[in-house]
Protein backbone atom coordinates (compact mmCIF):
# COMPACT_ATOMS: atom_id res chain seq x y z
CA UNK A 1 0.00 0.00 0.00
CA UNK A 2 1.43 3.23 -1.11
CA UNK A 3 1.14 6.30 1.09
CA UNK A 4 0.68 9.70 -0.39
CA UNK A 5 3.32 12.12 0.79
CA UNK A 6 2.61 15.80 0.67
CA UNK A 7 5.62 18.06 0.37
CA UNK A 8 5.01 21.43 1.99
CA UNK A 9 6.96 24.24 0.42
CA UNK A 10 7.80 27.16 2.64
CA UNK A 11 6.87 30.48 1.22
CA UNK A 12 9.77 32.72 0.39
CA UNK A 13 9.76 36.03 2.22
CA UNK A 14 9.09 38.86 -0.12
CA UNK A 15 11.88 41.40 -0.18
CA UNK A 16 10.39 44.86 -0.46
CA UNK A 17 12.61 47.58 -1.76
CA UNK A 18 11.94 51.29 -1.80
CA UNK A 19 13.87 53.57 -4.10
CA UNK A 20 12.59 56.78 -2.58
CA UNK A 21 11.65 58.01 0.87
CA UNK A 22 8.18 58.90 -0.38
CA UNK A 23 7.54 55.24 -1.30
CA UNK A 24 8.70 54.03 2.11
CA UNK A 25 6.53 56.60 3.96
CA UNK A 26 3.49 55.80 1.87
CA UNK A 27 3.82 52.08 2.58
CA UNK A 28 4.64 52.54 6.27
CA UNK A 29 1.60 54.67 7.05
CA UNK A 30 -0.71 52.80 4.62
CA UNK A 31 -0.93 50.03 7.22
CA UNK A 32 -3.10 52.29 9.33
CA UNK A 33 -5.94 52.27 6.83
CA UNK A 34 -8.87 49.82 6.82
CA UNK A 35 -8.69 46.60 4.82
CA UNK A 36 -11.41 45.17 2.57
CA UNK A 37 -13.27 43.75 5.54
CA UNK A 38 -13.32 47.15 7.19
CA UNK A 39 -10.86 46.13 9.87
CA UNK A 40 -8.17 48.66 10.63
CA UNK A 41 -4.63 47.37 10.29
CA UNK A 42 -2.29 48.26 13.14
CA UNK A 43 0.52 50.67 12.44
CA UNK A 44 3.88 48.93 12.66
CA UNK A 45 7.36 49.59 11.37
CA UNK A 46 8.50 46.28 9.95
CA UNK A 47 12.00 44.98 9.40
CA UNK A 48 11.89 45.63 5.67
CA UNK A 49 11.01 49.26 6.41
CA UNK A 50 14.05 49.57 8.70
CA UNK A 51 16.37 47.87 6.20
CA UNK A 52 15.10 49.98 3.33
CA UNK A 53 15.46 53.17 5.38
CA UNK A 54 19.11 52.37 6.13
CA UNK A 55 19.90 51.81 2.45
CA UNK A 56 17.95 54.66 0.85
CA UNK A 57 20.05 56.42 -1.83
CA UNK A 58 21.62 59.77 -1.01
CA UNK A 59 19.59 61.60 -3.65
CA UNK A 60 16.21 60.71 -2.09
CA UNK A 61 14.27 63.88 -1.41
CA UNK A 62 10.63 64.67 -0.82
CA UNK A 63 8.89 67.12 -3.07
CA UNK A 64 6.83 69.83 -1.43
CA UNK A 65 3.53 68.26 -2.51
CA UNK A 66 4.63 64.83 -1.32
CA UNK A 67 5.69 66.23 2.03
CA UNK A 68 2.31 67.92 2.57
CA UNK A 69 0.27 64.88 1.50
CA UNK A 70 2.29 62.38 3.52
CA UNK A 71 2.31 64.66 6.57
CA UNK A 72 -1.47 64.92 6.47
CA UNK A 73 -1.68 61.14 6.14
CA UNK A 74 0.59 60.57 9.15
CA UNK A 75 -1.47 62.86 11.38
CA UNK A 76 -4.59 60.95 10.34
CA UNK A 77 -3.34 57.46 11.22
CA UNK A 78 -0.52 57.99 13.75
CA UNK A 79 -2.39 60.04 16.34
CA UNK A 80 0.31 59.83 19.02
CA UNK A 81 3.18 60.02 16.49
CA UNK A 82 4.58 56.74 17.83
CA UNK A 83 5.55 55.38 14.43
CA UNK A 84 6.79 58.79 13.27
CA UNK A 85 9.14 58.95 16.29
CA UNK A 86 10.22 55.35 15.64
CA UNK A 87 10.99 56.30 12.03
CA UNK A 88 13.10 59.22 13.24
CA UNK A 89 14.95 57.01 15.74
CA UNK A 90 15.69 54.37 13.11
CA UNK A 91 16.97 57.06 10.73
CA UNK A 92 20.02 57.42 12.96
CA UNK A 93 21.29 54.23 11.28
CA UNK A 94 20.94 55.64 7.74
CA UNK A 95 23.97 55.10 5.55
CA UNK A 96 23.82 58.70 4.34
CA UNK A 97 23.48 61.73 6.61
CA UNK A 98 21.49 63.52 3.92
CA UNK A 99 18.76 60.87 4.15
CA UNK A 100 18.67 61.19 7.94
CA UNK A 101 18.30 64.97 7.62
CA UNK A 102 15.52 64.52 5.07
CA UNK A 103 13.64 62.28 7.52
CA UNK A 104 14.22 64.91 10.23
CA UNK A 105 12.80 67.62 7.97
CA UNK A 106 9.69 65.52 7.23
CA UNK A 107 9.11 64.75 10.91
CA UNK A 108 9.42 68.43 11.87
CA UNK A 109 7.08 69.38 9.01
CA UNK A 110 4.52 66.91 10.32
CA UNK A 111 4.78 68.24 13.88
CA UNK A 112 4.49 71.73 12.39
CA UNK A 113 1.10 70.75 10.96
CA UNK A 114 -0.42 69.99 14.36
CA UNK A 115 -2.75 72.95 14.58
CA UNK A 116 -2.89 73.62 18.31
CA UNK A 117 0.93 73.52 18.47
CA UNK A 118 1.26 75.86 15.50
CA UNK A 119 -1.62 78.35 15.42
CA UNK A 120 -0.09 80.29 12.52
CA UNK A 121 3.09 80.49 10.44
CA UNK A 122 4.66 83.07 12.73
CA UNK A 123 4.27 80.89 15.81
CA UNK A 124 5.71 77.61 14.54
CA UNK A 125 6.86 75.70 17.61
CA UNK A 126 10.31 74.93 16.10
CA UNK A 127 10.90 78.51 14.95
CA UNK A 128 11.25 80.48 18.16
CA UNK A 129 12.52 83.96 17.37
CA UNK A 130 13.00 85.29 20.90
CA UNK A 131 16.20 83.36 21.56
CA UNK A 132 19.70 84.82 21.54
CA UNK A 133 21.76 84.66 18.38
CA UNK A 134 24.11 82.06 19.83
CA UNK A 135 21.18 79.75 20.77
CA UNK A 136 21.91 80.09 24.49
CA UNK A 137 19.15 78.29 26.43
CA UNK A 138 17.29 77.48 23.19
CA UNK A 139 16.45 73.94 24.30
CA UNK A 140 14.94 74.76 27.72
CA UNK A 141 12.94 77.57 26.10
CA UNK A 142 11.66 75.16 23.42
CA UNK A 143 10.72 72.50 25.98
CA UNK A 144 8.90 75.10 28.07
CA UNK A 145 7.06 76.38 24.99
CA UNK A 146 5.94 72.87 23.95
CA UNK A 147 4.75 72.01 27.46
CA UNK A 148 2.95 75.33 27.69
CA UNK A 149 1.08 74.78 24.41
CA UNK A 150 0.02 71.28 25.47
CA UNK A 151 -1.20 72.62 28.82
CA UNK A 152 -3.24 75.30 27.08
CA UNK A 153 -4.88 72.84 24.68
CA UNK A 154 -8.32 71.86 25.99
CA UNK A 155 -9.67 70.27 22.80
CA UNK A 156 -11.27 66.84 22.59
CA UNK A 157 -9.20 65.43 19.72
CA UNK A 158 -7.08 63.43 22.14
CA UNK A 159 -7.78 61.38 25.20
CA UNK A 160 -5.70 62.40 28.26
CA UNK A 161 -3.37 59.42 27.88
CA UNK A 162 -3.02 60.02 24.13
CA UNK A 163 -2.28 63.68 24.74
CA UNK A 164 0.45 62.83 27.26
CA UNK A 165 2.07 60.27 24.94
CA UNK A 166 1.87 62.74 22.05
CA UNK A 167 3.47 65.44 24.22
CA UNK A 168 6.35 63.14 25.17
CA UNK A 169 6.88 62.08 21.56
CA UNK A 170 6.90 65.69 20.38
CA UNK A 171 9.41 66.50 23.14
CA UNK A 172 11.60 63.59 22.04
CA UNK A 173 11.43 64.81 18.43
CA UNK A 174 12.25 68.35 19.57
CA UNK A 175 15.34 67.17 21.42
CA UNK A 176 16.64 65.24 18.42
CA UNK A 177 15.92 68.20 16.12
CA UNK A 178 17.79 70.61 18.44
CA UNK A 179 20.76 68.23 18.45
CA UNK A 180 20.77 67.76 14.67
CA UNK A 181 20.33 71.49 14.07
CA UNK A 182 23.26 72.34 16.34
CA UNK A 183 21.22 74.46 18.75
CA UNK A 184 22.49 72.55 21.80
CA UNK A 185 25.32 70.22 22.68
CA UNK A 186 24.88 66.49 23.16
CA UNK A 187 25.40 66.85 26.90
CA UNK A 188 22.72 69.53 27.14
CA UNK A 189 20.24 67.40 25.17
CA UNK A 190 20.88 64.33 27.33
CA UNK A 191 20.43 66.28 30.53
CA UNK A 192 17.22 67.87 29.28
CA UNK A 193 15.83 64.47 28.22
CA UNK A 194 16.74 63.15 31.62
CA UNK A 195 14.78 66.02 33.17
CA UNK A 196 11.76 65.41 30.93
CA UNK A 197 11.75 61.70 31.82
CA UNK A 198 11.76 62.66 35.49
CA UNK A 199 8.46 64.44 34.71
CA UNK A 200 9.51 67.61 36.57
CA UNK A 201 7.28 70.66 36.19
CA UNK A 202 10.13 73.18 36.29
CA UNK A 203 12.48 73.50 33.34
CA UNK A 204 16.16 73.60 34.23
CA UNK A 205 18.45 76.29 32.95
CA UNK A 206 21.08 74.39 30.99
CA UNK A 207 23.49 77.33 31.03
CA UNK A 208 23.85 76.96 34.80
CA UNK A 209 23.61 73.16 34.89
CA UNK A 210 26.75 71.23 35.72
CA UNK A 211 26.94 68.80 32.80
CA UNK A 212 30.37 67.54 33.74
CA UNK A 213 29.03 64.09 34.63
CA UNK A 214 28.31 63.32 30.94
CA UNK A 215 31.49 62.89 28.96
CA UNK A 216 32.08 61.90 25.35
CA UNK A 217 28.37 61.44 24.71
CA UNK A 218 27.40 60.91 21.09
CA UNK A 219 24.28 61.17 18.95
CA UNK A 220 23.38 57.52 19.59
CA UNK A 221 22.96 58.29 23.30
CA UNK A 222 20.37 60.96 22.53
CA UNK A 223 18.46 58.69 20.14
CA UNK A 224 18.44 55.89 22.71
CA UNK A 225 17.22 58.09 25.54
CA UNK A 226 14.54 59.61 23.29
CA UNK A 227 13.32 56.10 22.43
CA UNK A 228 12.67 55.44 26.13
CA UNK A 229 10.53 58.51 26.73
CA UNK A 230 7.24 56.56 26.79
CA UNK A 231 8.74 53.29 27.98
CA UNK A 232 7.37 51.52 31.06
CA UNK A 233 10.95 51.37 32.34
CA UNK A 234 11.49 55.13 31.94
CA UNK A 235 11.16 55.70 35.69
CA UNK A 236 13.74 52.99 36.46
CA UNK A 237 16.03 54.36 33.79
CA UNK A 238 15.74 57.83 35.29
CA UNK A 239 16.63 56.46 38.73
CA UNK A 240 19.68 54.71 37.29
CA UNK A 241 20.75 57.90 35.53
CA UNK A 242 20.21 59.89 38.72
CA UNK A 243 22.30 57.38 40.67
CA UNK A 244 25.20 57.63 38.26
CA UNK A 245 24.74 61.38 38.02
CA UNK A 246 25.16 61.79 41.78
CA UNK A 247 28.24 59.59 41.82
CA UNK A 248 29.72 61.27 38.79
CA UNK A 249 29.06 64.70 40.27
CA UNK A 250 30.89 63.55 43.38
CA UNK A 251 33.71 62.30 41.19
CA UNK A 252 33.65 65.64 39.38
CA UNK A 253 34.00 67.50 42.71
CA UNK A 254 36.83 65.21 43.71
CA UNK A 255 38.42 65.84 40.34
CA UNK A 256 38.20 69.59 40.94
CA UNK A 257 39.92 69.14 44.31
CA UNK A 258 42.56 66.93 42.73
CA UNK A 259 43.05 69.48 39.95
CA UNK A 260 43.47 72.20 42.58
CA UNK A 261 46.11 70.13 44.36
CA UNK A 262 47.74 69.37 41.04
CA UNK A 263 47.87 73.07 40.17
CA UNK A 264 49.47 73.88 43.53
CA UNK A 265 51.90 71.00 43.10
CA UNK A 266 52.79 72.19 39.61
CA UNK A 267 53.31 75.71 40.97
CA UNK A 268 55.59 74.28 43.68
CA UNK A 269 57.47 72.27 41.08
CA UNK A 270 57.88 75.38 38.94
CA UNK A 271 59.17 77.29 41.99
CA UNK A 272 61.63 74.49 42.80
CA UNK A 273 62.75 74.32 39.17
CA UNK A 274 63.22 78.09 39.16
CA UNK A 275 65.27 77.90 42.35
CA UNK A 276 67.19 74.98 40.89
CA UNK A 277 68.00 76.98 37.77
CA UNK A 278 69.05 79.94 39.94
CA UNK A 279 71.31 77.72 42.08
CA UNK A 280 72.73 76.11 38.96
CA UNK A 281 73.54 79.57 37.59
CA UNK A 282 75.14 80.58 40.88
CA UNK A 283 77.13 77.33 40.90
CA UNK A 284 78.29 78.00 37.35
CA UNK A 285 79.36 81.51 38.41
CA UNK A 286 81.24 80.11 41.43
CA UNK A 287 82.95 77.51 39.27
CA UNK A 288 83.97 80.24 36.86
CA UNK A 289 85.34 82.29 39.78
CA UNK A 290 87.21 79.21 41.07
CA UNK A 291 88.71 78.69 37.63
CA UNK A 292 89.78 82.32 37.52
CA UNK A 293 91.30 82.06 41.02
CA UNK A 294 93.12 78.87 40.06
CA UNK A 295 94.56 80.65 37.04
CA UNK A 296 95.59 83.58 39.21
CA UNK A 297 97.17 81.23 41.80
CA UNK A 298 99.04 79.41 39.04
CA UNK A 299 100.27 82.75 37.70
CA UNK A 300 101.33 83.87 41.18
CA UNK A 301 103.07 80.54 41.76
CA UNK A 302 104.90 80.97 38.49
CA UNK A 303 105.87 84.53 39.37
CA UNK A 304 106.95 83.42 42.85
CA UNK A 305 109.06 80.66 41.40
CA UNK A 306 110.62 83.03 38.94
CA UNK A 307 111.24 85.58 41.74
CA UNK A 308 112.81 82.90 43.90
CA UNK A 309 115.08 81.80 41.09
CA UNK A 310 115.95 85.43 40.38
CA UNK A 311 116.72 85.99 44.05
CA UNK A 312 118.92 82.96 44.16
CA UNK A 313 120.71 84.17 41.06
CA UNK A 314 121.09 87.60 42.61
CA UNK A 315 122.51 86.05 45.77
CA UNK A 316 125.02 84.12 43.72
CA UNK A 317 125.98 87.23 41.76
CA UNK A 318 126.12 89.25 44.99
CA UNK A 319 128.36 86.67 46.55
CA UNK A 320 130.62 86.75 43.52
CA UNK A 321 130.64 90.54 43.54
CA UNK A 322 131.46 90.58 47.26
CA UNK A 323 134.33 88.18 46.74
CA UNK A 324 135.65 90.28 43.87
CA UNK A 325 135.29 93.48 45.90
CA UNK A 326 137.01 91.88 48.88
CA UNK A 327 139.81 90.58 46.70
CA UNK A 328 140.21 93.90 44.95
CA UNK A 329 140.23 95.83 48.23
CA UNK A 330 142.67 93.37 49.75
CA UNK A 331 144.89 93.54 46.70
CA UNK A 332 144.75 97.36 46.67
CA UNK A 333 145.57 97.63 50.38
CA UNK A 334 148.33 95.03 50.48
CA UNK A 335 150.06 95.41 47.18
CA UNK A 336 149.58 99.09 46.39
CA UNK A 337 148.72 101.20 49.41
CA UNK A 338 150.79 99.40 52.01
CA UNK A 339 153.79 99.23 49.71
CA UNK A 340 153.49 102.87 48.71
CA UNK A 341 153.02 103.96 52.34
CA UNK A 342 156.14 102.02 53.32
CA UNK A 343 158.16 103.66 50.53
CA UNK A 344 156.83 107.09 51.49
CA UNK A 345 157.76 106.45 55.12
CA UNK A 346 161.27 105.46 54.10
CA UNK A 347 161.58 108.59 51.97
CA UNK A 348 160.68 110.76 54.92
CA UNK A 349 162.60 108.75 57.56
CA UNK A 350 166.00 110.12 56.56
CA UNK A 351 168.37 112.71 57.79
CA UNK A 352 167.44 114.50 54.67
CA UNK A 353 163.86 113.54 53.94
CA UNK A 354 162.94 113.09 50.34
CA UNK A 355 159.84 115.14 50.47
CA UNK A 356 159.29 115.25 46.74
CA UNK A 357 159.36 111.45 46.63
CA UNK A 358 156.83 111.25 49.48
CA UNK A 359 154.57 113.80 47.78
CA UNK A 360 154.75 111.86 44.52
CA UNK A 361 153.87 108.60 46.25
CA UNK A 362 150.96 110.19 48.09
CA UNK A 363 149.72 111.78 44.88
CA UNK A 364 149.85 108.39 43.14
CA UNK A 365 148.00 106.75 46.03
CA UNK A 366 145.27 109.36 45.98
CA UNK A 367 144.76 108.82 42.23
CA UNK A 368 144.65 105.02 42.70
CA UNK A 369 142.31 105.31 45.68
CA UNK A 370 139.90 107.39 43.55
CA UNK A 371 139.98 104.74 40.80
CA UNK A 372 139.27 101.95 43.28
CA UNK A 373 136.39 103.94 44.80
CA UNK A 374 134.84 104.43 41.37
CA UNK A 375 135.02 100.68 40.79
CA UNK A 376 133.26 99.99 44.12
CA UNK A 377 130.51 102.49 43.23
CA UNK A 378 129.57 100.60 40.04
Amino acid sequence: MMMNKTLTLSKKSVVVKFNFLSELLADLFESGTSDAAGKKKPLKMLKHHVNALEELPIDTELKSVERDQLSEKVLGVDIELKILLELLLESEKCRHDKVRKEVMAFVCHTVGNIKFLNPDKRSKVFLLDDISDDNTDYLPALVKEIKGRFDKYKGESYKPKQKKILENNVLAIAHIWVLEDGKATTDEVLNSLNQVMADETSIINLSSLNTGYIRSADRKSVYFLASQINSLSADSLFKVLSYFKSHQEKAHDELLVANGKSIKLNERIETINSEKEQLAQELANKEEQITQLKDEIALLNKQSSESEQSLKAQKVHLKDDTSKAKAKALNFLEEEMLTTLKNTFKALDRDTPKVHVAVHNIDVMIERAEEVLEWFKK
